[in-house]
């Protein structure tokens, strides 16, 4: 009788381990496939093995990296950094106008060829002056109101700083969106590209709405360009559109803007391929005497040079103070952005997390 009970147990354990063994394999095998069902929102391919491509893309670039030779920035690339020292020494951001003014007058002077602002200027700085003169007036001191009116324009930052964008080529940014109602400031001029391009037709990136800069800004710079890349759906940035719609016209990323601007251009040579009796997609673009081969919305893959800091990184502090070495900055294109962390640009990449967005645009420059 025990030896009966004893074998019935151990049937009954078999049989509970047996099931477990199946629950666990089962489970797994619906998680397997809900993963391959699951779709991409973006390529349209399963998610599961959109992200094995990710990682092999990511494991593929790194080990190609380490084959390079070090990277010798022929074009003399530069980042002026708002870092936390920046912050520290000159206070939070944003920066009086006037202070960006010196920084590009101190850039100039040494001899930089074009400066990015990888930030906008999308808001009016209080004049100092206005608000003084309205306490005068609650006060009734008209007199002395009227006195002040000769100085307001020695305490017009935003003027300043377009006056100082006037001694080089300064390059701005333009945010685009998907809020129809949300148009700031002005948009540069078009990219002017062959005319037997339909805009209307192109499967470009599109937005709804912008923020520009002050016009008063936009009028000095030589050129602006939208300055957020696109993301994957693991949220690493591996490619950029170079060009994108709005209200079907074409506009520059900042990459290429500022490329345009280093060159002396205007326009671009946009290469076309019919898709279907109602849509294009773009092929290539032609920009000087070279042909950029994209994706079908004008993207390319970042040709990341190595991590952070593969590009030459300089304190914006020290800019300001004068604490350079002048010839570094001779025939230099200077991008202004922030590795800050309190500003929030910082990205992921295939080369390292928390990576500045400013560097992602030296990559493509």
């Amino acid at each position: 009788m025990f030896k009966a009970l004893a074998k019935l147990s151990t049937v009954k354990w078999i049989h509970i381990k047996w099931l477990r063994s199946s629950a666990l394999f089962f489970g797994l095998l619906i998680t397997f496939t809900l993963s391959i069902v699951q779709f991409d929102t973006v390529s349209g391919e399963p998610a599961l093995f959109k992200r094995f491509e990710y990682l092999m893309y990511d494991t593929r670039f790194n080990l190609s990296l380490a084959l390079k030779p070090p990277f010798e920035n022929p074009h003399n690339i530069i980042i002026v950094d708002i870092d936390e020292i920046s912050l520290l020494k000159e206070g939070r951001w944003p920066w009086s106008r006037d202070k960006v003014a010196t920084m590009i007058e101190k850039l100039a002077e040494a001899g930089t060829l074009v400066t990015t602002f990888d930030v906008l200027f999308s808001e009016s700085q209080i004049n100092p002056t206005d608000r003084l003169i309205d306490v005068l007036h609650l006060e009734n001191q008209n007199e002395m109101a009227d006195e002040l009116l000769q100085y307001r324009s020695q305490t017009d930052y935003d003027l300043q700083l377009a006056d100082a964008m006037t001694s080089m080529d300064v390059v701005l940014s333009i945010l685009f969106g998907e809020d129809e109602s949300f148009e700031v400031g002005q948009l540069p001029v078009s990219v002017i590209i062959n005319e037997e391009v339909d805009v209307s037709r192109l499967l470009l990136r599109s937005a709804k709405g912008f923020t520009s800069n002050l016009p008063v800004l936009m009028d000095s710079a030589v050129g602006a360009g939208f300055f957020v890349p696109s993301v994957d759906t693991d949220g690493i940035i591996r490619s950029v559109p170079l060009i994108q719609k709005y209200n079907d016209k074409i506009y520059p990323s900042l990459a290429l803007a500022t490329g345009m601007s280093y060159f002396l251009i205007e326009d671009i040579q946009l290469n076309t391929v019919r898709l279907n009796q109602f849509s294009d997609l773009v092929q290539s673009i032609g920009f000087v005497d070279q042909t950029f081969k994209t994706g079908a919305i004008g993207d390319v893959l970042v040709p990341y040079a190595g991590p952070q800091r593969t590009f030459p990184y300089i304190s914006a502090t020290d800019v300001l103070n004068g604490n350079i070495n002048l010839d570094q900055f001779e025939n230099s294109i200077v991008l202004v952005g922030t590795s800050a962390v309190g500003l929030s640009d910082l990205r992921s990449t295939p080369v390292g997390t928390q990576y500045p967005g400013v560097e992602v645009h030296a990559n493509l420059i």
